[in-house]
């Protein structure tokens, strides 16, 4: 009994290490919100508007480390239908349910001229013209009508619209997003 213990905790450290270094090198595109037909489909909710890194992908992983093939992929609504190489009833389709989807970070990298991922500006200082330096980055929440940058500021959560119109600059070098705010908008 006591020889199970110790291999259960051991597994249990090693599933918590592998879910430590898949959120370190690679970034949460998505989740899958439930199974879909009876053939292993999945609908998954993707966080960003744009597929592009679809096609740079072989197969997408779990928080555990498990690697899952695509065997197909389409867009579905506003997100993603997908097919996994492994998976071919509903029931594996049902487990998979929640688990959030990783892909390696370096495919989520935009050159210069390209519209940027948020995750290349997650952690960055915003900075507004005649406040100064306000928090930085800590999440991104996508609505229909723009995006919008997640600071606490003067501790509270403050909604930031990342639009043309309010973005003076983005320094990667510095990480630093400076911006011209509308009076007022942080007192929301």
């Amino acid at each position: 009994m006591h020889q199970s213990l110790i291999c259960i905790y051991n597994l249990l450290n090693s599933l918590i290490f592998l879910s430590v270094q898949i959120q370190k090198s690679h970034y949460s595109i998505g989740k899958i919100t439930q199974p879909h037909g009876l053939k292993g489909h999945v609908l998954v909710y993707v966080f960003s508007e744009s597929f592009d890194w679809l096609n740079d992908v072989k197969g997408l992983y779990l928080e555990s480390g498990e690697f899952l093939e695509i065997d197909k992929a389409q867009p579905y609504k506003k997100g993603l239908r997908i097919l996994f190489k492994n998976i071919t009833s509903r029931t594996q389709a049902e487990q998979l349910k929640q688990q959030k989807l990783y892909i390696e970070r370096s495919l989520l990298s935009s050159k210069p001229g390209e519209d940027i991922y948020f995750n290349e500006i997650k952690g960055f200082m915003v900075k507004d013209e005649q406040l100064g330096e306000l928090a930085v980055v800590e999440t991104f929440e996508h609505h229909p009508g723009n995006d919008l940058l997640v600071i606490n500021y003067q501790q509270k959560e403050c909604l930031i619209p990342f639009v043309p119109e309010f973005i003076v600059s983005i320094d990667f070098e510095n990480r630093v997003i400076l911006m011209n705010l509308p009076e007022g908008l942080l007192d929301l």
